[in-house]
């Protein structure tokens, strides 16, 4: 097997050198950097990963998480995702922290990421409200060498690692194109979605919009409403546009609320001739599918959502391991009446 000590010797360089090189440590010029990590490749060299473990065994690692209102149960998959690599990763002295908000307040994001913080945490998976204290909250630790993974929604222009989630703009043009299909191309549109201050539900209203302006000029956006991911929120929101627009043809579902909007559109005298997109494989979405209420769903796989970041903190606090892209793309996945017993694992 190949060792630090024999790269070192080829390289003539310290092993300490190799080590930072290996593990993408700062200190050791471009030059030297690359030829270790040539000669590293050329040896056929790998890391002594159960070696390393072991000895982390001995360290205390807690990545904390969070979340937001468990209203949605959209989150009750991504926990079920953070509960699955934590089973992978729990031997190697990994512990997890999962907290979750009462509303979508940055305020009281910030209260949980500052007492995550003095609790000792290592790591964050934060799923961000899109807000500047936040964001100064994301670079203070990234700073102090607490790293942090983003998922479900980023935040712009911030020190976190990485974000793990949806090409979010692409899937409201994917709603968009559904929703100008299903109306061949004419008609009037509302959309209800879940706060502006949460960055991927302002991101899919502008790919939806970029799509009726480009493609489907014919249909008319008559109003966009915030529910704030709450089911009571969502059933008066969606009862009152259709009691406001009796000619309304489609309603777009950005976020959760999914179940309140459908008692809605049960209750209106107009609600079964509409057209009606959402996203998310919830028990209630699923249930409005088969109905007949929901012609088409969209889902997140928010199981890979909750996993994935786990596992990504986990390598990078027990083996140095880098991401090596800055957006771990989740696929779109669509439903229909016909396919929506077809779900994630």
């Amino acid at each position: 097997m190949v060792t630090i000590r024999e790269i070192a010797r080829i390289a003539k360089v310290s092993r300490g050198t190799v080590d930072k090189v290996l593990n993408n440590r700062p200190g050791v010029s471009d030059e030297v950097r690359e030829r270790v990590s040539g000669i590293a490749k050329a040896l056929g060299y790998k890391p002594n990963i159960i070696g390393k473990a072991l000895a982390n065994q001995k360290k205390a690692f807690l990545i904390g998480v969070i979340v937001p209102p468990d209203s949605n149960p959209y989150f009750e998959d991504i926990k079920r995702g953070v509960n699955a690599a934590y089973d992978e990763v729990k031997y190697c002295g990994i512990q997890i922290d999962y907290q979750v908000m009462r509303s979508l307040e940055p305020k009281e994001q910030l209260g949980i990421i500052e007492h995550l913080v003095d609790k000792g945490i290592t790591a964050l998976a934060l799923n961000p409200i899109n807000d500047d204290m936040i964001r100064d909250a994301i670079d203070e630790m990234t700073g102090g060498g607490i790293p942090v993974v983003t998922f479900t929604s980023d935040i712009l222009r911030s020190r976190r690692l990485c974000f793990v989630g949806l090409d979010v703009v692409k899937s409201g043009r994917v709603a968009g194109e559904l929703m100008g299909k299903l109306l061949q191309g004419k008609g009037k549109v509302a959309v209800v979605f879940g706060s502006r201050s949460i960055l991927s539900h302002n991101q899919r209203i502008e790919g939806f919009t970029a799509v009726m302006r480009q493609d489907y000029p014919g249909i008319e956006i008559l109003e966009m409403v915030e529910n704030l991911d709450r089911d009571d929120v969502s059933f008066e929101v969606t009862l009152s546009l259709l009691e406001r627009y009796p000619d309304l043809d489609g309603l777009c579902l950005m976020s959760a609320g999914i179940g309140g909007a459908g008692r809605a559109i049960k209750l209106a005298e107009n609600g079964y001739g509409i057209k009606v997109v959402s996203f998310d494989f919830i028990p209630e979405t699923v249930e409005l599918v088969k109905e007949g209420i929901i012609d088409f769903t969209i889902g997140q796989n928010p199981f890979m959502q909750g996993y994935q970041p786990i596992k990504i903190l986990s390598d990078y606090l027990l083996f140095d391991r880098v991401p090596q892209v800055d957006f771990y793309r989740i696929s779109n996945e669509i439903k229909i009446k016909q396919n929506i017993d077809e779900l994630y694992v």
